[in-house]
């Protein structure tokens, strides 16, 4: 900000807020007293608000309106109301567990305790990166299954493919709060792409119609869809 600008001029750097975890960082929009905002992808933006636990008067933000609850409201996005609002809850019933599973791992006289002492810092429990991180997979994978979808109907309105095997298969995740997900898929007789979802990005192995291994990354949904349409182009309707 120029100089004399407004309240956010000293936000935290990104790299600061993530910390370093596993999950990687992630793009800070605003930093306020008692509330944090960050973008979860380049549709919605998570906020999260500290309250006082013995204030059971929780008033309603007038911009929290997610439209009309049949999901079409305009300001619940592509996602829809009921799925916005499932979403939320998932988040903050994941922060909760983080939270205890931080503190009970922090009681004195557990197997497996840190030492502590003068210098010695606790470890971080990075709930908001951990809870970014899920947010991010659970709305990344819900285009993706989007993007499989819309490519098998493709496929199957299109004489030169409807013939070609289309297979589908989510591998059953480890924890329900995991941040991963895997999926294989079956393309004709001989290629299988084995894909892996992390937050807001999807790893994509196989080895193509042309016997080479390859493996791709994408950062949006729209690149998956591209890629995946061409390869299966290049190798049915060119022949």
């Amino acid at each position: 900000d120029e100089e004399g600008g407004g309240d956010e001029a000293f936000l935290p750097s990104t790299a600061l807020v993530a910390g370093g975890s596993e999950v990687g960082k992630y793009c800070v929009i605003s930093c306020q007293e008692s509330e944090v905002a960050v973008q979860l992808d380049g549709e919605y933006i998570l906020t999260v608000r500290l309250v006082d636990a013995d204030d059971v008067r929780v008033e309603k933000d007038p911009d929290d309106d997610l439209g009309d609850g049949r999901g079409g409201g305009c300001c619940a996005g592509s996602q829809g109301r009921e799925r916005l609002q499932a979403l939320a809850k998932t988040l903050l019933l994941h922060a909760q567990f983080l939270y205890l599973d931080h503190a009970v791992a922090g009681r004195p006289g557990r197997a497996g305790e840190v030492p502590s002492g003068p210098g010695t810092l606790p470890t971080p429990p990075h709930i908001l990166q951990q809870c970014v991180a899920l947010g991010q997979k659970i709305l990344f994978e819900t285009k993706i299954r989007k993007v499989l979808a819309a490519i098998y109907k493709w496929m199957k309105n299109n004489p030169s493919l409807d013939q070609n095997l289309f297979d589908v298969v989510w591998l059953p995740a480890i924890s329900f709060f995991d941040c991963h997900s895997h999926f294989t898929l079956q393309v004709g007789p001989d290629v299988c792409f084995d894909g892996h979802v992390v937050a807001c990005q999807i790893d994509i192995t196989y080895v193509g119609f042309d016997g080479n291994y390859r493996k791709v990354t994408f950062n949006s949904h729209e690149e998956f869809d591209l890629h995946l349409r061409m390869v299966i182009a290049d190798n049915f309707l060119s022949k």
